[in-house]
């Protein structure tokens, strides 16, 4: 996986074999019907980074965000590669172990795209199509109690709401609500680029409302992953307290 130039991006997938004889299994995978391609992120000597730009994890991450093309290529049994086509990486990255080196793998579900939008809807895209309601409705429809489903593909993952996540980008507006920072940079369509959380995991029994997520730089999302400070924890859940 590596980034071809600037404006394309190149995800190369030895699929379900070992890369060679000695080294390990990465199993890239298709879900069942064939919508969502599974492909690991680059690096086995420690746990592969989001943010290792040099193996291309951050570029295909970031893709998300700011829209550059990803292509997906598949080795065949003769040891080519299939273009497969055009994708969207659908959501962030998710780890799995990897059995053969102990290390945390990425893991990437890659969509097909149509050129039009992702053959399966994203929590982002959703957001979008929502974008231009009014803040009266907004606090409406976020503010709903509703109960996160639990949706099995290859994993399992919650889903989100896009009410929810559209309210706490509002009202973080530009600054990220832990270092009270201004956002990193912009989307392609000028908005802040802020990455909204889950105080309390869905995984934990933590809720998919107003009152338990924030907005964060991705800095900070990536510390309350690994670090989860009880002291940011109690900040965010005063935060997250606001409203609009």
């Amino acid at each position: 996986m590596y980034a071809a130039t600037p404006k394309i991006i190149m995800a190369i997938s030895h699929g379900d074999k070992r890369v060679r004889k000695d080294r390990i299994r990465y199993n890239d995978r298709w879900n069942e019907d064939k919508t969502i391609y599974y492909y690991h992120g680059s690096g086995d000597k420690a746990d592969q980074d989001p943010e290792d730009a040099v193996r291309g994890n951050r570029q295909l991450r970031d893709s998300i965000y700011n829209g550059t093309p990803v292509f997906l290529f598949i080795e065949s049994e003769n040891n080519m590669y299939e273009l497969i086509g055009e994708v969207k990486v659908i959501s962030e990255p998710t780890y799995e172990l990897n059995p053969d080196t102990g290390f945390k793998r990425l893991v990437f579900p890659l969509a097909l795209y149509d050129g039009f939008s992702p053959v399966v809807d994203d929590i982002d895209i959703k957001v979008k199509k929502i974008s231009n309601i009014s803040n009266e409705k907004l606090i409406r429809e976020a503010s709903k109690e509703k109960t996160p489903k639990l949706t099995k593909t290859s994993t399992y993952q919650y889903s989100r709401d896009e009410y929810v996540r559209l309210y706490a980008l509002r009202r973080a507006g530009d600054n990220c609500q832990l270092c009270l920072q201004k956002a990193p940079f912009s989307r392609s369509d000028g908005s802040p680029y802020l990455e909204v959380h889950h105080i309390v995991p869905l995984s934990q029994g933590g809720s998919d409302s107003i009152d338990n997520v924030c907005a964060l730089c991705p800095n900070c999302h990536r510390k309350m992953h690994i670090i989860a400070d009880s002291d940011d924890v109690s900040k965010l859940l005063k935060t997250a307290e606001k409203r609009l």
